[in-house]
This record gives structure tokens, C-alpha cells and sequence, in this order.
């Protein structure tokens, strides 16, 4: 009888123990959801200019050290989770937070010191994709309205692709997707009879052309990328001059093409 007595008791207090874990376990995860939420809301405002230094508090960053901004765009198939690992951030002594955004993610990272953020950086691979841009490196939390606008932009300038594309590595597509407008207008000045051509005709003059710069202007190893005669890449490359009015030795009117190809290739 003592025994059944105490195996009821133990039952019961077994009931009650496990009950008030679930609800110590539900009290600290809503915690934690909140401690998220206000922190992804005191980024979005970092972000937008909104009391940098009452937002910097509450995301417990130094008034002074090492940070960027990254945009990311993730695929619909891919994994959720933020654009930078954890362990990858740990390993270099950085920190992060995130937030969503329209385009996908977007983060603030920092770290001790720019040699510091800089070993991060060299390491960052996008994941199949996924592409990701980031803004120039700065040493004030108030810089992040600036330097989200810089990580944005150098999204914006890997097109359509995946892949990982630094603000200041490539200033003309920044400056192209920075004014959509006038890259357009550019892009119809330069390329108008170009793009009225048939579709394939007209990609194959682009592409001939972007493999010929990629190539230092060599058409041996152009036509070696594109698997055709140096000639053909030659008797390209005099079309597109026919066609678009520029010379492609002269550097003034090629600097002009190869604007007008990138301004094509990012604002359509």
C-alpha cells in the first residue's frame, strides 16, 4: 500500500516536473524570439539612419571597430539560414546580425580589427544561388546607412548571377545599376543597332567581344575561349565597330562599349 502511495506520488510529481519544463522551455524560447526581433529591429533602423548610437547599444556593438554591411539574395530552393555561417564568422573573431530585406537578407559584421574583417571576407562563397554584395569597410556604427546602401548596390551589380562581388571591386557595374536610367540610355546610344539585330546574332557580337577583353584584347586567346578561328572573333569584332560607330582601339569609344556591354548585361 506505502509502496502504490509512493509510485502515485512519484507519478505525479513526475507530471508536474515535466510540465514545468515545457513551460520553462516555451518561456525562454518566446525570450529568445523577442530578443531576435527587437534586434533585427534595431538593425533595420541602424540601417535607415534612425538613432545610431540608441541602435548600436541595443545590437551591444563597440562605438568604434571594423564593420560591413552584406545583402544577400537567396534562392527559393535554398537552405534558410543566414548568408554567413556562424562557425565562419566565430573563426575569425567576427560577429553578425541579421534581418530580412526585399531582396533577401541583409546584415551588419564586425569585428575587432579590418585585418580581422578582411580574413572574413577573403573566405565568403556563396552557396549555389546565392549571391551575395558587400559595402565598403567602416569603423563607426553610424556608417551603416552608407554602407547599406553600398552593400545593395554591389548586389545589385552581379546581375542576375550568384557569387560574392565587394562594393569598391568593381566601380563601373556600381556606378551602372546605381542609375538605371541613364545605363539604359547609354546602353541604346551605344548598342541601339547592335540589339536590333536577331538574338543569337547580337549575343554572338557581345560575347565575342567580352571574351576578347576578358582576353586583353588577344583574339588567338578570344577565339581559343570561344572555340573559333582568330579570324571569326577579328571579323566580329569589326562588325560590332560597324555597327555601334565605336573603334575598339580607340580607348575613349571602347571604354564606351564595354559601359554600354555591362550596362546590357545589368539593366536589360
Amino acid at each position: 500500500m506505502v509502496l502504490d502511495t509512493v509510485e502515485s506520488l512519484w507519478a505525479i510529481l513526475d507530471r508536474f516536473s515535466n510540465a514545468a519544463s515545457d513551460e520553462y522551455r516555451a518561456v525562454v524560447e518566446a525570450l529568445r524570439r523577442r530578443q531576435d526581433e527587437s534586434r533585427r529591429a534595431a538593425l533595420l533602423a541602424l540601417l535607415e539612419g534612425s538613432d545610431a548610437a540608441g541602435n548600436a547599444a541595443r545590437l551591444d556593438l563597440p562605438p568604434t571597430g571594423a564593420f560591413v554591411v552584406v545583402a544577400a539574395r537567396v534562392a527559393a530552393s535554398a537552405e534558410s539560414g543566414d548568408p554567413v555561417a556562424p562557425a565562419v564568422l566565430r573563426s575569425c573573431g567576427a560577429g553578425a546580425v541579421w534581418a530580412s530585406s526585399p531582396a533577401g537578407r541583409i546584415g551588419l559584421v564586425n569585428a575587432h580589427a579590418t585585418a580581422d574583417l578582411e580574413a572574413l571576407l577573403v573566405r565568403l562563397d556563396a552557396d549555389p544561388g546565392t549571391a551575395i554584395g558587400i559595402s565598403r569597410v567602416f569603423d563607426r556604427p553610424a556608417g551603416a546607412v552608407t554602407a547599406g546602401r553600398q552593400a545593395r548596390l554591389a548586389l545589385l551589380a552581379l546581375g542576375g548571377g550568384g557569387g560574392v562581388r565587394r562594393f569598391e571591386s568593381r566601380p563601373v557595374d556600381v556606378l551602372l545599376v546605381s542609375e538605371p536610367a541613364s545605363a539604359t540610355v547609354l546602353r541604346d546610344l551605344v548598342l541601339g543597332n547592335v540589339l536590333r539585330l536577331r538574338d543569337d546574332d547580337a549575343e554572338k557580337l557581345l560575347s565575342t567581344f567580352e571574351a576578347w577583353i576578358a582576353s586583353d584584347g588577344s583574339a588567338a586567346a578570344a577565339g581559343e575561349a570561344l572555340h573559333c578561328h582568330r579570324n571569326s572573333v577579328l571579323y566580329r569584332l569589326q562588325r560590332l565597330e560597324s555597327l555601334s560607330g565605336r573603334r575598339v582601339r580607340s580607348p575613349l569609344e571602347l571604354a564606351e562599349l564595354v559601359a554600354a556591354v555591362r550596362a546590357h548585361r545589368l539593366v536589360g
